[in-house]
């Protein structure tokens, strides 16, 4: 049991979520067979099911190898695929990988590891984060078969890939930088690189240098037994670089493929189409480059520049965009790929983004520790509030009013589109003046006279809450690790304990929250909140705020509207179960149709009426006429056609349809 453990853990560490035949094999199936693939790496190569599917396909290469840096799996590869020179180092500084051609195929399943783990502390010799990015940029210098003017592209992408990467991104420039001209690229990676903000390298990476061919999606989650994270495969294949202006008419066979699909020996064994089944189908399929939409099947031929609308959407904040590329993007191009088909051919509209109307978007308050922090509202008097505490400690407590703040934790606590502090029941523990009687001999000499002494009542909750522990192996309250960061110090003593809540910042005061789980479609609530800012926002939402109050009904309008439900719909993530995930940067990406000055005053009016909620069906209408006006007469077959493509998004992961 003990080894299983270990081999667990061992697999987490180092990201092996292993490809399997059925993966290995429908990667391989999608290289051309008039390409002829003489040499063969595979640099994260684990126990060799991908240089195996290699072996067994008509591929004839005369060159296998493999690397890895764990030295466990190489055994198993070499029972596989005997042939193979298989090296046991990391693929990020092994330097003989590089010959001075380039290799014709490099495929592989890189090593899923998140950013957090990372972190130079490693008991299975796995690099850190900042040694990845260095033997990376080393590696690329070294490299003899890249021209110059690409060596600064691959290093400007190295040097700058964000540091919330995970190891999957480093991993897509090493293997792109190994490609031949000519050569072909295939991996199997999570699915999130489309839309997430830290693959921007790999998107403008894609567009320059390759021709992204074939992505198939994972849609029923079946490709892996053991991985949380919904993946993908892709196949592109390199080309000379080029400016974005030239790949504007390039495309992508987009596929997703379903759990009806898949069967124990191949991944397309219940496909059926025409006369064939299993492999026949799907390659006559993709032979054909039908356009078929069912259940558990899907192909569409896309333009591949749509892929990476958010991508397009913030290229001109990004400065290690080369400045030609700038210029070659329009609007229309920042659209999702399926926005941009309803609306071909009615017409250029003007677009702009939530921020350019002087929004700000973040997310609510985390405050690491839940179940100490929050109280349920028993009931409200003049100078205190009757807090019930949470189920640990079970106990109704009188707490000053300056000590707390009232908090929306989550969607239910709601009935309707406006939160008041009538409404809310729950409450956060917000100790900024004062502290226990056990602390003042540990405070600061700058803090003399800042802090004054808390009522017994209160200080016994937080006496309570440092001995209490959890029975279910996590740590007390003080010292989780987003609890800890809260004490501060200087040399004299402390100014600030673990009970405190850092200062509320003005995300967590928000105006306007969406939630960020979403069974239904996605849709607003506004904030009433007093001058003094009395409503606390949790983690669980999406948050608004903006200093031109006037608009505030308009963006209540605007974010309640078919255009805004219908935009996150295709760009957010879809989870187990069917929700739908919203993040801030969905919605920083977002483009809304410009409206006229007297248009938007008309939509600070429906937003008020709206939040009255008085035959919200009717004002729902009024709102889309104004959000589709710039579509003229074709407004209400635009219209219609949103509603559908609503619809259909929303039934594909499983969610209810009402609008």
């Amino acid at each position: 049991m003990k080894e299983l453990e270990d081999l667990s853990l061992r697999q987490k560490r180092y990201g092996q979520f292993f490809s399997g035949n059925r993966v290995a094999d429908l990667l391989v199936s999608l290289i051309p067979e008039k390409e002829k693939i003489k040499t063969v790496i595979d640099p994260m190569v684990g126990t060799g099911d991908m240089l195996e599917a290699v072996k067994n396909s008509e591929i004839r290469a005369s060159r296998l190898w493999g690397i890895d840096i764990d030295s466990t799996v190489l055994p198993t590869c070499k029972k596989k695929v005997k042939e193979a020179n298989l090296v046991n180092s990391s693929a990020f500084d092994y330097y003989p990988a590089q010959f001075r051609s380039g290799w014709d195929l490099v495929i592989t399943n890189p090593p899923y590891v998140r950013y957090q783990l990372l972190n130079g502390e490693d008991a299975f010799g796995l690099p850190d984060g900042e040694k990845i990015r260095q033997d990376l940029a080393g590696y690329i210098e070294h490299n003899p078969y890249i021209s110059k003017k690409d060596k600064a592209l691959f290093l400007s992408l190295t040097q700058n890939y964000s540091g919330l990467s995970d190891l999957s991104i480093p991993s897509w420039i090493l293997c792109a930088s190994l490609v031949r001209t000519g050569g072909y690229l295939a991996m199997v990676v999570p699915d999130t690189w489309l839309n997430r903000d830290y693959a921007m390298p790999i998107h403008y990476l894609l567009m320059k240098c390759f021709e992204l061919q074939i992505i198939i999606k994972d849609t029923g989650s079946s490709w892996f037994d053991n991985a949380q994270v919904k993946t993908c495969i892709i196949l592109a294949k390199r080309r000379k670089t080029i400016n974005l202006c030239m790949g504007e008419n390039d495309e992508t066979i987009y596929i997703s493929m379903g759990k009806g699909v898949a069967g124990k020996n191949s991944l397309t064994q219940n496909l059926i189409f025409e006369q064939f089944s299993g492999k026949q189908a799907f390659y006559k399929i993709l032979s054909s480059k039908l356009e078929i939409n069912n259940h558990d099947f899907a192909l569409k031929i896309v333009n591949t520049r749509i892929l990476f609308s958010n991508f397009l959407n913030d290229i001109d904040k990004v400065k290690w965009i080369q400045k030609e590329d700038k210029i070659a993007v329009k609007d229309r191009d920042k659209l999702p790929l399926e926005i941009q088909k309803i609306i071909e051919g009615y017409g250029e509209s003007e677009y702009i983004s939530i921020e350019s109307l002087k929004w700000n978007i973040g997310q609510g308050l985390r405050t690491g520790a839940n179940e100490f922090f929050y109280g349920n509202v028993i009931s409200k008097e003049k100078t205190f509030v009757r807090v019930k505490t949470r189920e640990w400690n079970n106990k109704t407590i009188c707490v000053d009013n300056e000590n707390i703040v009232y908090a929306l934790q989550n969607r239910s606590e709601i009935d309707g589109h406006c939160v008041t502090e009538e409404k809310l029941s729950k409450c956060i523990f917000y100790l900024q003046k004062e502290i226990r009687r056990s602390d003042v001999e540990l405070l600061s000499g700058k803090c003399e006279n800042v802090y004054h002494i808390m009522k017994k009542e209160l200080e016994e909750y937080i006496d309570e809450a440092e001995m209490y522990k959890p029975k279910n192996g996590k740590k007390p309250f003080p010292e989780l690790s987003a609890v800890k960061t809260n004490i501060k110090k200087d040399d004299s003593g402390y100014t600030n304990f673990w009970y405190m809540l850092p200062k509320m910042k003005e995300r967590h005061y928000p105006d306007i929250c969406i939630p960020r789980i979403n069974g239904d479609s996605v849709n607003s609530l506004f904030v009433m909140q007093a001058k003094n800012k009395n409503i606390v926002v949790d983690a669980n939402f999406i948050t608004m705020w903006s200093k031109d109050t006037d608009s505030h009904m308009e963006m209540f309008a605007i974010t309640n509207s078919l255009w805004f439900k219908c935009y996150l719909e295709l760009t957010s993530t879809v989870m187990g179960g069917g929700a739908l995930k919203v993040e801030a940067s969905h919605l920083k990406h977002m483009l809304l149709p410009k409206m006229t000055d007297e248009q938007r005053i008309t939509m600070q009016q429906l937003g008020k009426r709206l939040l009255l909620k008085t035959n919200s069906k009717e004002i729902q209408s009024e709102i889309d006429n104004i959000m589709f006006s710039s579509f003229g007469i074709n407004k209400d077959v635009v219209i219609d056609a949103f509603k559908e493509l609503l619809a259909k998004k929303k039934k594909e992961r499983g969610g209810t349809y009402e609008y």
